[in-house]
């Protein structure tokens, strides 16, 4: 069940990506063939004896194309039509031997101390970073290229809409891009997503005094959350206070004839038991009313080139780099606490650090004035 329509996001028809690879692996030519055998079937009726393979593979090699120190984790995979400064910052590692040109010195400085500040104060509002892997060496390659799909899901950060209030919505911003296996269960992809609303929770508190870390691990107090996908609403129910957060909208939506939805558990589902639209957008809501729009963006067939090591999935690719907000009053430390209905600012929410808090809104410990305060999350607490 749609409840927007596909053509609005030019997304497929539910895709059955199970019966889709299964007949699509039987036309692909068997893919752990020998090259030996592989090139007779090209050669034809030629004598394979009049053939030396190892000569042939040896001078077809593309490590014949390699420098002695050419970089080894160079980006690929790079998007069309995409500004590089401002949406993409590959790391294109520079070769010992270019090290003593004074441009190369120049610009491995200039760039040591841009991305500092780029990374504490946020201009680059979006970085696709390419994820380092795991070193798999002594892990044992239990997955068969072909016997097993892949999806690529593209995850957004957690998305507002006010109903009837213009220009409220905010822009979708991206957040990380997974791959996952046709048999991982769909807990398995959300127990890989972090979400600083799972991280703290952010009640009011008095004065800056207060210990924050007693309020960290929202998700152990509130384990409550799913995912909704084609009708289904799919529940994490596996932690003893976990509570299904679907009757209440399933009611709603049949109440209003916009559908009859229904529930499952997604650590007891799959994900090729799922007929999902490639480019739609499904939503995973959790800590009560904090949405994030994802997308299954491709599916292909596991090949030879990837990892073969199934407990490494879902793989995480690459992600948005998180930025740090900085005090609104000094603008050089970072965020710790949100002031809210203070008469002292000059806005109904400012972010402070602690030092400007205290000095500023209190003295000899107490509150100069009425305001709320509320702890904030920033990814140098983590």
């Amino acid at each position: 069940m749609d409840m927007y329509s596909p053509e609005t996001f030019h997304a497929t028809e539910n895709f059955n990506a199970t019966e889709y690879f299964c007949e699509y692996s039987t036309k692909c030519m068997p893919m752990h063939e020998s090259v030996e055998n592989i090139f007779n079937g090209l050669i034809g009726d030629t004598k394979p004896n009049m053939i030396n393979f190892d000569r042939i593979e040896r001078i077809c090699s593309i490590e014949n194309f390699k420098l002695p120190d050419e970089p080894t984790n160079l980006p690929i995979h790079v998007p069309k039509k995409i500004s590089t400064k401002t949406k993409l910052d590959p790391i294109l590692p520079i070769s010992d031997s270019a090290r003593h040109l004074n441009v190369i010195k120049v610009k491995e400085s200039f760039d040591k101390k841009f991305n500092a500040i780029s990374v504490l104060l946020g201009t680059k509002r979006f970085i696709k970073s390419i994820m380092p892997q795991p070193d798999h060496i002594g892990e044992v390659d239990d997955l068969v290229p072909g016997n097993e799909f892949v999806y690529t899901m593209l995850w957004y950060r957690p998305f507002s809409f006010h109903h009837g209030v213009r220009n409220s919505t905010e822009k979708l911003r991206f957040k990380t891009e997974i791959d996952i296996l046709g048999s991982n269960f769909l807990s398995d992809v959300i127990d890989k997503i972090e979400c600083p609303a799972d991280t703290m929770i952010l009640p009011e508190v008095e004065n800056t005094k207060v210990d924050i870390q007693q309020f960290k691990d929202a998700r152990r107090w509130y384990p409550s959350r799913f995912l909704f996908i084609n009708g289904v609403f799919y529940n994490d129910m596996r932690q003893p206070n976990a509570v299904d957060l679907s009757p209440k909208i399933i009611k709603w939506a049949a109440d209003k004839n916009i559908g009859n939805f229904t529930t499952a558990k997604m650590d007891e589902t799959r994900f090729c038991d799922l007929k999902p639209r490639l480019g739609y957008p499904y939503v995973y809501v959790h800590q009560g009313d904090c949405e994030h729009i994802f997308v299954f963006a491709d599916a292909r067939l596991l090949q030879s080139r990837d990892c073969l090591v199934s407990k490494m999935y879902p793989r995480t690719l690459a992600f948005n780099n998180d930025s740090n907000n900085m005090c609104s009053l000094c603008l050089k430390r970072v965020v710790k606490w949100t002031v809210r209905k203070c008469d002292r600012l000059p806005h109904e929410k400012v972010f402070l650090c602690t030092d400007c808090c205290d000095s500023y809104l209190y003295i000899d410990g107490k509150k100069v004035t009425d305001f709320r305060l509320y702890p904030m999350f920033n990814q140098s607490d983590d």
